[in-house]
């Protein structure tokens, strides 16, 4: 066993000896660490990836920047044994990429970047430019599983015609941290794409930034960017991130356009960079939907959309528990175009079950229209509402008060404090 140092708890090589007096035997090195210094060893790398060899335990170390074209990725996302697993070490260089190879075989099942696909896999120092385009593409990773980035950075215009597109990754779950875009991110698909992660599973993102533009040409639903995520699932969690590139879809926001599911939290995020959705837009979530939070949350730039804008969230809704907690939103130009009622400073459409925490002075314009909603409120009261004359059990009106639909019932519940038993007034409304 050969060691770097004294103290290295992990041996670079092991070396499986016999008897040299056996001539029926032969030496054997097997490397713990492999490095990897021109196209032709980084292309034997990735064949052994992709013929079942996962490196699972080992270290691949980039020695040199590195230029390749008509690129095939490293692992495959429909086959379950030909996925990296090991660890690589960009070591600050630069691999640029001129182009996806025509043609890839189905097993990468649409994705394409450097890596094709990992898990259980850890990246990091390591930064991706040039052009990549396909399906379901991004700078780094096609599809991670369990997998670990940090200081991972893509530089390269990264464009889909019929799938998802990422700086980073197009499918994600796992860690990152440290890691940047500055490169397009477009796909013309109604799919989502993010400066970071274009679908993001279950995952931790710590300390990253967007400045890249993300567009999504496509309309409907599922159209959804954002500044880090296109869709942001359930058990996330984004702290200490942001955004300053310009986001549009249909759902947009400067972390994900879409972001749903118990306990995906966004905490101290910031957003410089222009939103604009075709439907819903959010400085921080287009459409924020079964317990999303945002807190400690800075926003600023222009906040647009067609039908529903606002400084945090453009819509929240949902069955579980959402919050909105020491949120600024400062100099910000927050609108939507083709409704009236639907654009608010902190939130566009004000639904399910919502504790609101606000700081700063009184304001008439923090909330555009309350859907079915209980309501509770920390601090001061959005829109500068007096909820002591909120009509009960009739029809009536309140000062600074918009019901999402006149003339169908829906109730609205407003309580003092989280723990409070009783809900102080409750709004049986049309």
């Amino acid at each position: 066993t050969v060691k770097a140092t004294d103290d290295d708890a992990e041996a670079k090589y092991i070396y499986y000896g016999v008897n040299s007096s056996d001539s029926s035997k032969t030496y054997k090195w097997e490397s713990v660490l492999y490095c990897i210094a021109n196209t032709e060893q980084i292309a034997e790398f990735r064949d052994r990836v992709n013929q079942g060899q996962t490196f699972e335990g080992k270290t691949i170390k980039l020695m040199a920047d590195i230029t390749v074209s008509a690129w095939t990725p490293i692992g495959q996302k429909g086959s379950q044994a030909n996925k990296f697993m090991g660890t690589f070490d960009g070591n600050g260089k630069t691999v640029t990429i001129d182009g996806i190879a025509n043609n890839l075989d189905t097993a990468f099942g649409g994705y394409a970047a450097f890596f094709g696909a990992t898990k259980d896999a850890t990246i990091q120092n390591l930064t991706v430019a040039g052009t990549i385009s396909g399906k379901d593409v991004a700078g780094i990773i096609g599809k991670g599983e369990n997998t670990t980035l940090t200081n991972c950075h893509n530089k390269a215009t990264i464009t889909s015609t019929e799938g998802k597109a990422a700086g980073i990754a197009a499918s994600f779950g796992g860690s990152l941290t440290n890691c940047t875009n500055s490169g397009a991110v477009t796909t013309s698909a109604a799919q989502p794409a993010g400066g970071l992660v274009a679908w993001c599973n279950t995952s931790t993102i710590t300390e990253c930034q967007n400045s890249g533009k993300v567009t999504v040409s496509g309309t409907g639903d599922s159209s959804q960017a954002g500044g880090l995520c296109g869709n942001l699932c359930s058990g996330s969690t984004v702290t200490n991130c942001s955004n300053s590139g310009e986001v549009s879809a249909s759902l947009a926001g400067g972390v994900a356009g879409r972001a749903s599911g118990a306990d995906t939290k966004i905490i101290a995020f910031s957003n410089e960079g222009t939103v604009t959705g075709g439907n819903y837009a959010g400085g921080v979530i287009g459409d924020a939907k079964d317990g999303v939070t945002a807190q400690d949350c800075t926003i600023s730039g222009t906040i647009s959309a067609a039908n529903v804008a606002g400084g945090i969230f453009g819509s929240v809704h949902g069955k579980n528990s959402s919050a909105i907690t020491n949120c600024a939103v400062t100099s910000c130009n927050v609108s939507a175009t083709d409704t009236e009622n639907r654009a608010g400073k902190v939130v566009g459409i004000l639904g399910g079950t919502v504790t609101l925490k606000l700081t700063g002075d009184n304001l008439t314009d923090d909330v555009g229209c309350f859907s079915a909603v209980t309501l509770t409120i920390v601090g001061r009261t959005p829109n500068n509402i007096d909820f002591t004359n909120l009509p009960t059990e009739a029809l009536g009106s309140l000062s600074g008060f918009v019901h999402e639909n006149a003339g169908h019932r829906k109730e609205i519940t407003v309580k003092a404090t989280d723990d409070d038993a009783e809900a102080k007034y409750i709004y049986y409304g049309v």
